[in-house]
């Protein structure tokens, strides 16, 4: 067993959970407790903690916010123009507010599962958004190529972009489950505030 399934399984078997039947799923276990798990059983493992204690990352494959354990697609891939920039086009949304936005690889696009599921958007290590989907890859693609009244994923497609530009590393965070509207639903109303949740 190595030391992250270490980890993991005293997660599991923490008493340090509060169950939440009311939202009938799992249980919360803050970054902090995490820690010190881990430094009580003397577990060497790769844990990055942020200053408020509210998000890990575990040897970079995984991410823990509260207790919910995100899978790690890797660095967003974009498609590359003859000047190796991000290849971009221009899309006029229904406002008429022009929009720059860049292409989201496809293959890329192929490694998320087509499972539904709360995700989430990192630039560097700033968490800067939270959703939920039926379907993560439909969404995934949603946010690759928008359609001019979708001003979620307009905003995102373009933030990424941003990010890009400014050699910021984009990384795309997923946790599979059917209960996806009530964990997203805790994640923002609890702990989080993602500054491109904000309307």
């Amino acid at each position: 067993m190595n030391s992250l399934e270490k980890l993991s399984f005293l997660i599991l078997h923490s008493t340090n959970f509060i169950n939440k039947t009311n939202s009938q799923w799992s249980t919360l276990l803050s970054v902090a407790d995490l820690e010190n798990l881990a430094k009580q059983h003397k577990i060497e493992t790769n844990i990055e903690i942020s200053s408020d204690k509210k998000t890990a990352f575990l040897n970079k494959d995984k991410l823990i916010l509260l207790d919910i354990e995100f899978i790690r697609v890797g660095e967003l891939s974009v498609d590359i123009d003859t000047n190796s920039q991000p290849k971009k086009r221009s899309i006029q949304d229904k406002r008429n507010q022009q929009r720059i936005l860049c292409s989201i690889n496809k293959t890329y696009i192929g490694t998320i599962p087509q499972k539904p599921g709360v995700y989430c958007w990192f630039f560097d290590n700033e968490l800067v958004y939270i959703g939920e989907a039926e379907n993560l890859q439909r969404r995934m693609k949603n946010y690759a190529n928008p359609g001019n009244s979708q001003y979620t994923s307009l905003k995102i497609n373009q933030a990424i972009l941003e990010a890009i530009i400014t050699n910021k590393e984009v990384t795309f965070y997923y946790y599979q489950t059917n209960k996806h509207k009530d964990v997203e639903n805790v994640l923002l109303k609890e702990c989080f505030k993602p500054r491109l949740n904000k309307k």
